[in-house]
């Protein structure tokens, strides 16, 4: 919305380790990513209904978990494509889960 807009022009951008984040992908240590990549946008919109589906993601084992850019969306990134599925399970209820692979 424009409100969200007009407030993060307030907040100091988050920038983002890209080293650290580039070596947990190589090492495939994705569970040093948790909260690296970050989204300043989230911060704005301080809502404690993003903050509440991150963290189920995580406890349904999602190795890292956001707000999509200007927030249209929460994604989860898996390892495991059963626990990908099942969590996918979890929120049928009210959400709209897409599961994807990446390429």
């Amino acid at each position: 919305t424009a409100e969200a807009y007009r407030l993060s022009d307030t907040v100091t951008p988050f920038h983002p380790n890209i080293d650290k984040i580039y070596s947990g992908l190589i090492s495939k240590d994705y569970k040093s990513l948790r909260g690296l990549p970050g989204n300043s946008f989230r911060r704005v919109l301080n809502d404690s209904r993003v903050d509440t589906i991150v963290e189920d993601l995580y406890k349904n084992g999602a190795f890292y978990s956001e707000l999509s850019g200007s927030g249209s969306s929460v994604f989860g990134l898996f390892e495991d494509p059963v626990k990908m599925s099942q969590a996918a399970d979890t929120f049928r209820e009210g959400y709209r889960p897409y599961l994807t692979a990446a390429l």
